[in-house]
């Protein structure tokens, strides 16, 4: 997770109030789920981290903030395992029954035998 907030500052931190701060949110939600939030909103905290702060302690206060702010309705993507299907294919095993002829067929066959 540290390795991504440092791309986002440009820079390893360290100002101790960076770990601080994640530590106490961790303590609610996890590094985890963190590290999914940053990655889900990159380019979001980005673009808000790229102003113009007059201490670094000012921009961890302003990061703490986003991930404060947003982490709470932030839900996970869950990764569902891929099962590979298998289709069973069943050849049919059909053989047309001969049918039952009828008397008036026999009767047919007969008189075109004679």
């Amino acid at each position: 997770m540290y390795n991504e907030i440092y791309k986002l500052f440009g820079e390893i931190v360290l100002n101790t109030n960076l770990y601080k701060e994640m530590s106490e949110i961790s303590l609610i939600h996890g590094y985890k789920k963190m590290l999914a939030f940053i990655n889900s909103n990159y380019e979001t905290i980005e673009k808000a981290l790229n102003k113009s702060f007059s201490t670094e302690y000012l921009k961890i206060r302003y990061f703490s903030a986003i991930i404060k702010n947003g982490i709470g309705d932030f839900k996970e993507e869950k990764e569902f395992p891929l099962i590979p299907a298998s289709i069973d294919i069943i050849e049919p095993n059909y053989r047309h029954k001969k049918r039952k002829k009828s008397l008036s067929e026999f009767e047919k066959e007969m008189s075109d035998s004679h």
